[in-house]
């Protein structure tokens, strides 16, 4: 695995001899997303592994994250906005490139606040119907990048003595 975008970026650095060209490639890119995004630092990485690509089951490389941008977004500026060589370049356009952005508790709770305080009832996560559509709409959300930016929305916007989820919470 390449080490963090951005500052302090592990392996993959210009004139690292142990490291193959589409390895350099693929850190550029990575450095490309975060520049682009601006995240924190260590925020995008890139990880070689096995999983899912467009033609099959395959080792790839995957470009992860926390919060920020969905994944088609993600995807949408590697294809047509950053560049990270000609090697990487041309798997990102194929496909043959895998996303994969993780959400932080801080980032669900937002969405959950959000959700609660328009005066819609929490989702039951037990019932597989609006886990799904819960899933659905988190994957098209996108959350601020960094943590501290999502804490600070909820101590500006969670006041439980006018929530609607302090409401359903007394009533239990």
């Amino acid at each position: 695995m390449l080490g963090p975008a951005g500052p302090g970026l592990v392996g993959g650095e210009e004139g690292d001899g142990g490291v193959s060209t589409r390895s350099r490639e693929a850190a550029r890119l990575a450095r490309g997303l975060w520049a682009w995004w601006e995240p924190p630092a260590g925020s995008v990485e890139l990880r070689w592994s096995a999983g899912w690509v467009r033609d099959g089951y395959a080792w790839s490389w995957e470009v992860a994250w926390c919060d920020g941008p969905t994944v088609q977004r993600m995807r949408q500026v590697a294809v047509h906005e950053v560049s990270g060589g000609p090697g990487i370049d041309t798997l990102v356009r194929g496909g043959r490139v895998r996303y994969q952005r993780g959400l932080s508790l801080t980032a669900l709770a937002v969405k959950l606040v959000t959700h609660v305080r328009s005066g819609v009832s929490p989702p039951d996560l037990g019932d597989a119907w609006q886990a799904g559509a819960w899933q659905a709409e988190l994957e098209r959300t996108d959350f601020p990048a960094g943590c501290s930016s999502c804490a600070r929305h909820i101590r500006r916007c969670w006041r439980p003595s006018t929530s609607a989820l302090a409401g359903h919470n007394a009533s239990r």
